[in-house]
């Protein structure tokens, strides 16, 4: 009688066990999956990112470029300026 009481709780005991690890792995899996949602969540992220950036470089060239056309413009208007004023200059000394 004693021996089957103890066969049977011994036999629980390793049920409940076997239930524990089952339930551990499932728990592993599930943690691993939403890992892996995340990491592509994530992935996604920083993809948008890197363009949003490389759109913003190519931006921001295209800016400077202006800017330079822009100074170089100014500059040449200035040397005509003074290219103009120095002959009216000469012209009125020559006179």
């Amino acid at each position: 009688n004693v021996k089957k009481e103890v066969q049977k709780k011994v036999r629980k005991v390793k049920t409940v066990l076997v239930v524990k690890k089952k339930v551990q792995e499932m728990q592993k899996k599930v943690q691993k999956e939403l890992q892996k949602k995340r990491e592509g969540k994530v992935k996604k992220k920083v993809k948008v990112v890197k363009k949003v950036q490389e759109m913003q470089k190519k931006v921001h060239k295209k800016v400077l470029k202006k800017e330079m056309l822009l100074k170089n413009k100014n500059m040449v208007e200035k040397k005509v300026k003074m290219m103009v004023e120095k002959k009216k200059v000469e012209k009125k000394v020559k006179m």
